[in-house]
């Protein structure tokens, strides 16, 4: 390609990738975007832009607790616990990296799946190495690592052939710097368009480097572990050879024993297959650990016994433990009065669809004139679209949503009953089961939990019923709090 024709395909990746064609351009990165961090109602907002991207919630939380769980010593179990304890910063630059899997299409294109995959175990690999040594937070060179090749990725997806020929361009000494233009001119108006902030462009492929101290050596750190993560993507033997001579190159430099950051190195690849099964298309995490364990590690003066010793991922908890851990955080968070009724109520949200396996949570209030239940709050499954359009006249004489406000309890019936309510999903499941949890505060209606499951088979049980009866005493509590608190 001559430099008119990578002019032209330059533009045309990243006209198509503004116009969002594949749909992978998901609002929920300009909203993060557009946040003001300056708000008083910023934090709120994140925490429910989060949320309403049922994808995200579990990336986010899985992310936040590989960089902080250790220092903070507890588990972070919700986007709402993570924005109030984390702060605003840090949430939004996590969120923001991890909403670029929603570029991953559903189809073929292994090309960019795996320039993808090695984004991410890049930037868990840097993190890992330099996140506390060479950057202001370990997210600031996670998201500096994850961001660095994007103008590969979106044009290996959106045109696969033209990456492939541009990429072979780069192994001619002739034509590579051709090809490092392009990329980096194809990210820096992908990094204008997103407002991607300088300590994430100035880290693009092809960008000159930073004069700033702080700068090189976060640029270090991302040329070093570059060639570590491509070893393990590579199909050649030789390339592990060689990687016992880089681990120890760059142990060395950060004054790590070869064997830890062998441990660092396992560890991210964990991380990095967990995101998505299509990352396990492209690593095959048992081959890549068994090929270390016995070809690299030999050549660390046979400390294998070390890294097979120490347990690389913490345990999956109980489920019923887990729901007691949620509840609580929650107690804490309203009997510490530090925290608005907003932040309780998202986190209540939170804690009844991921504490009770829940297909969706929807929090309803009433409105000003106490006319209709209204959606506040919602997660899971196809909740936006009745977020938007769900009204329910209140009061109204149609179980389940009256037996529950009469007998002050939960109360289960099928969707088909409640009135007015805008289905989203297939006439047929207007007979799956919900279940009506009302928020009665000193006598008075104030709104009322809608939850429920798709599964005929998957009914409420008593111990059910009791856990959601738990958060939603706890949400009276909080509001009750609110109203007695002095002006």
């Amino acid at each position: 390609m001559g430099p008119r024709e990578l002019r032209r395909t330059g533009e045309a990746v990243v006209e198509r990738f503004q116009k969002g064609e594949l749909g992978c351009l998901s609002e929920t990165i300009s909203k993060l975007v557009a946040l003001d961090p300056e708000s008083e109602i910023s934090a709120q907002e994140l925490a429910q832009i989060i949320l309403e991207d049922y994808g995200l919630v579990t990336k986010v939380l899985q992310t936040v607790n590989s960089f902080y769980y250790n220092r903070l010593g507890q588990e972070i179990t919700t986007v709402t616990q993570a924005v109030i304890m984390l702060g605003f910063n840090s949430v939004r630059e996590i969120a923001l990296g991890m909403a670029i899997l929603d570029l991953l299409p559903e189809g073929g294109n292994l090309l960019a799946v795996k320039l993808m995959a090695e984004a991410y175990l890049n930037a868990h690999l840097a993190q890992e190495i330099g996140g506390e040594r060479v950057a202001d937070n370990p997210e600031e060179i996670f998201l500096a690592a994850l961001f660095r090749p994007f103008a590969r990725i979106v044009t290996a997806l959106y045109d696969p052939k033209a990456y492939e020929a541009i990429s072979g361009m780069e192994l001619a000494p002739k034509s590579q710097r051709l090809a490092q233009e392009f990329f980096y001119s194809v990210g820096r108006e992908l990094g204008e368009f997103l407002k991607l902030p300088a300590s994430i462009t100035g880290h693009m492929e092809g960008a000159p480097r930073l004069r700033s101290y702080k700068g090189q050596k976060v640029r270090e750190v991302l040329d070093e572990v570059a060639p570590l993560a491509a070893a393990l993507f590579s199909e050649d033997e030789a390339a592990f050879i060689d990687l016992s001579y880089r681990i120890k190159t760059v142990a060395k430099k950060y004054r790590l024993k070869p064997t830890a950051l062998v441990k660092r190195l396992v560890a991210s690849l964990s991380k990095t297959v967990s995101y998505t099964p299509r990352f396990k298309e492209v690593l095959d995490e048992k081959s890549i650990k068994r090929a270390i364990r016995e070809e690299v590690l030999p050549e660390l003066k046979g400390q294998q016994a070390d890294v097979d010793r120490e347990p690389l991922t913490k345990g999956v908890k109980d489920h019923e433990e887990f729901f007691l851990d949620l509840m609580g955080q929650l107690q804490g968070f309203v009997l510490g009065g530090r925290f608005s009724l907003d932040q309780i109520y998202l986190m209540a949200t939170e804690s009844l669809h991921r504490g009770l396996l829940l297909d969706r949570v929807v929090l309803c209030m009433l409105n000003p004139d106490r006319t209709e239940l209204v959606a506040r709050y919602g997660l899971g499954v196809s909740v936006k679209g009745l977020k938007e359009g769900l009204r329910i006249p209140f009061p109204t004489k149609a179980p389940p949503i009256s037996t529950a406000f009469k007998e002050g309890g939960e109360t289960v019936g099928t969707w088909g009953q409640i009135p007015t309510v805008p289905m989203i999903e297939p006439e047929e499941n207007l007979q799956k089961l919900v279940c009506v949890s009302p928020l009665i505060v000193n006598g008075r209606p104030l709104g009322c939990f809608l939850v429920d499951r798709f599964m005929e088979s998957d009914r409420f049980d008593q111990k059910d019923l009791k856990k959601i009866r738990a958060i939603r005493q706890v949400v009276v509590l909080a509001t009750r709090q609110a109203v007695l608190k002095p002006r």
